[in-house]
């Protein structure tokens, strides 16, 4: 791997160049930009009418979850996430820094999922490792995280 290879490496995981790339090529991974992501997006078990919880990707590579878990307890959870092209799949991949004590177990978990479909209002995605695929709903921009509330 040559010197610039890896600085292309260590400069996209931290967030040092943030020029978006596009890959056409299954030669490896390469970061890629999705502004589509970035915003509030709710999950829900019944096509959008009701929401048990909500993902907030922000642009400068954080994330922020909350809701009810199914036994009724809160949960919040934060992380950092980067999306890439790797194998001819636009990938998103996080991993949990701090976590709600009901989801403590988690601290530190990492996934990726396959990036099937995104537009403004549906972000449709399957496990890498279940191969389970799950469309999330856009929240519009007046919808906040409890952080924002808090502010």
């Amino acid at each position: 791997m040559n010197i610039w290879r890896i600085w292309l490496l260590m400069a996209t995981f931290w967030g040092m160049l943030s020029v978006p790339a596009q890959a056409t090529d299954n030669a490896g991974w390469i970061w890629v930009d999705e502004p589509l992501l970035h915003g509030v997006w709710g999950n829900s078990d019944d096509g959008g009418k009701s929401f048990w919880g909500y993902d907030e990707y922000r642009t400068d590579g954080t994330f922020k979850s909350w809701g009810k878990l199914p036994d009724g307890r809160d949960y919040e959870a934060e992380g950092v996430y980067q999306n890439s092209f790797d194998g001819g799949q636009k990938k998103s991949c996080a991993v949990f820094l701090r976590l709600s004590e009901t989801v403590k177990e988690l601290t530190g978990y990492a996934f990726c999922v396959i990036v099937v479909a995104i537009d403004s209002a549906h972000y449709t995605f399957q496990d890498q490792e279940s191969g389970e695929i799950t469309t999330v709903y856009r929240m519009p921009a007046s919808f906040s995280s409890p952080a924002a509330d808090a502010r």
